[in-house]
């Protein structure tokens, strides 16, 4: 069963010992309630708030929304095998050849991550 959140933000603002007000105001947000409805995952930060967060916190997006990041592997992961099933069935152009190359590596990445998760 895996224990994990879905969100950390609470979580790293709770260690921080900031309030909610004291985090808006650091991500020049107009109130705490935006930031209530981040850390419920009722509303995604954009990508400068994600960044601040990152900044903010010391640690990564990732750790942030481990839920999120596993949702994007899972999706991601799935379509770079699509894509490289269909590119299989390609004359091999170079260029094609060396697509098949990256997708490999990514996919061989996301997997290990994957695992490394476990």
């Amino acid at each position: 069963m895996d224990h994990a959140l879905e969100c950390y933000l609470r979580t790293y603002r709770k260690r921080s010992g900031f309030t909610q007000e004291d985090v808006a105001f650091l991500l020049a947000k107009k109130s705490g309630q935006l930031i209530s409805r981040y850390e419920r995952l009722q509303r995604r930060p954009g990508l400068r708030t994600l960044i601040a967060c990152e900044l903010l916190y010391g640690t990564s997006v990732r750790k942030l929304y481990p839920g999120l990041t596993r949702d994007i592997e899972s999706e991601l992961l799935a379509r770079a095998r699509s894509l490289h099933r269909a590119l299989k069935g390609q004359r091999h152009a170079s260029h094609t050849a060396y697509k098949l190359s990256v997708l490999n590596q990514i996919m061989r990445r996301l997997c290990d991550e994957d695992k490394q998760d476990v």
